[in-house]
């Protein structure tokens, strides 16, 4: 198993991604869920983005 990612880790690769094109937050959800240690890392990360303006 791959070690889990970090929120920095996590932070670059969703920005990554949104640099090519959108991405709802399910679909960045569904994308992060299993490289993550909990969802609730994920989902903070995700609020984070939105509240930036980087994400829906």
């Amino acid at each position: 198993m791959k070690t889990p990612l970090d929120t920095p880790s996590l932070r670059n690769k969703v920005i990554s991604l949104l640099a090519r094109r959108e991405y709802s937050r399910a679909e960045l959800y569904q994308r992060f869920k299993d490289q993550v240690e909990s969802t609730q890392l994920l989902n903070e990360e995700l609020d984070r983005l939105a509240e930036n303006g980087l994400s829906e």
